[in-house]
């Protein structure tokens, strides 16, 4: 009954987050990560081997399981198309964005701040772009958010469940995404450290060693049975530790133009709202151990040797609420319903804005997929001729995989780079980076010296019907 309760005060928060990162959900504009991560998950559906993650056939490490998982399970519901690989992570980021309003209400004991904190961290650029485009952003700030929450929660009644879900969810978050499910672990030392460092002894410090065991069970697992040696190099040695050391830090023009650059109005808000919340006791210590994690957060994003915008998404879930009550504090911003005209204008404007840009993504290849079906001709690619690990990716999740043929059919649908097009071929579909052509009545004879990637009309489509 806690829980539907719960549930029907955010019922305007799930509506808005439905709205806002499930736009324009069935189109398929994936591309970079989001593409990688929907060939894997998908590779999970078809092979029926949950431990084994594949890219084109070959091992892939790059990412601990959980996310994989997750958009598989989906995937196994709402079919392996554009809508089962975003799923996921939209109802992810709806849990993160629902989880923001209840903590940030309960801090601040307004209603109107939760609301308020939303809007804040979905109208972020960065926050908004990579929930959208289906990555695991979304999915790993639940997780570090929520360990941060059952921290507080510990903090303010001591009991041993909210320790132990601390260090649990932050354990998830290091099987979803890697070392950043370290960052509500360190936050939390840290700020006992500078504020509360009587916790640091007798039953607490029992409940914090227990939370601590719970955090490594929850993923060491992975590394006995799974690939996670493979990973472990490959992110944390190669990315984390060495990587500064080889290709040197933009810090500057990726993370602070962000910040005080497009997000400044946020910023200043958070900055403002903070100091008005230490005035206030009572505030102090979820306040503190916010600016905490804020602060962990950068630290860790400096050590990674490269330099994304989207590393800030967890930064965004930590200074919302901050921002929420700087700008309430103002005293000039008090109108729920008119916060709520905005969020409905805002969600539904983004119904009609696109997200990506048209020449940056792979639809040429579901728009063959989908005449292939209808005209019988199959769907060949010259594998060595795309570079890029997201062009790979796309092939692995539009197309499927065969050995060579011995000879070419009369007619093909060919895809190849934009940049290398087949000159005797009829142009069909283009993007920036794409380009899809016919060949009809080509001589029969030998197939190109390079494998090739072909695609059947006997097996299903990823975009379902056309």
């Amino acid at each position: 009954m806690l829980f539907l309760s719960g549930l029907h005060d955010a019922r305007w928060v799930i509506a808005f987050a439905l709205l806002v990162f499930g736009a324009n959900l069935a189109l398929p504009q994936m591309r970079g990560d989001s593409i990688v991560y929907a060939a894997v998950s998908k590779n999970i559906v078809e092979s029926g081997d949950a431990m084994r993650l594949t890219l084109n056939d070959e091992p892939y490490a790059n990412k601990p399981p959980l996310f994989f998982w997750l958009t598989a399970a989906v995937m196994t519901l709402a079919g392996t198309g554009a809508v089962g690989a975003k799923l996921g992570a939209l109802l992810a980021s709806t849990a993160l964005c629902v989880l923001l309003y209840r903590s940030t209400r309960h801090i601040f004991d307004d209603r109107m701040a939760g609301m308020l904190a939303v809007f804040v961290f979905s109208a972020t650029v960065v926050v908004y772009r990579n929930t959208y485009h289906a990555r695991m952003e979304s999915l790993v700030t639940l997780f570090v958010f929520a360990s941060l929450m059952c921290f507080l929660r510990w903090l303010q009644s001591e009991k041993m469940v909210w320790a132990i879900g601390w260090g649990v969810l932050a354990g998830l978050a290091v099987l979803t995404k890697g070392p950043v499910g370290l960052l509500p672990i360190v936050a939390a030392i840290v700020y006992l450290v500078a504020r509360e460092r009587d916790r640091l002894r007798g039953a607490s410090l029992a409940a914090l060693a227990l939370g601590l065991v719970a955090f490594a069970g929850s993923f060491s697992w992975w590394f006995a049975v799974g690939p996670g040696m493979d990973f472990l190099r490959a992110e944390l040695l190669d990315k984390s530790l060495l990587g500064p050391a080889r290709e040197g830090h933009r810090w500057w023009s990726v993370y602070w133009s962000k910040l005080l650059g497009q997000d400044l109005l946020w910023m200043a808000a958070a900055v403002f709202g903070a100091r008005k919340a230490f005035a206030d006791e009572r505030l102090r210590r979820p306040v503190g151990l916010l600016l905490a994690a804020a602060g962990v957060h950068l630290l860790m994003i400096h050590l990674v040797g490269e330099k994304s915008a989207r590393y800030l998404y967890q930064f965004y879930i930590f200074s919302a609420g901050l921002s929420a009550f700087g700008i309430l504090a103002l005293k000039r911003f008090d109108s729920e319903h008119l916060l709520k005209i905005i969020i409905v204008l805002f969600a539904i404007g983004l119904q009609f804005t696109g997200t990506s840009p048209a020449h940056n993504h792979f639809a040429p290849l579901a728009q063959a997929r989908a005449l292939s079906q209808e005209s019988g001709w199959p769907v060949v690619a010259d594998w060595h001729a795309f570079e890029q690990l997201d062009e790979q990716a796309a092939l692995d999740y539009y197309l499927d995989e065969s050995t060579a043929p011995m000879t070419l059919p009369a007619s093909y649908l060919l895809v190849r780079p934009r940049s290398d097009p087949m000159p005797q071929a009829r142009t069909l579909f283009t993007s920036e980076r794409l380009w899809v052509g016919v060949v009809r009545d080509a001589p029969h004879g030998p197939g190109p010296a390079e494998p090739i990637h072909q695609s059947s009309t006997a097996s299903p489509d990823p975009e379902g019907s056309p």
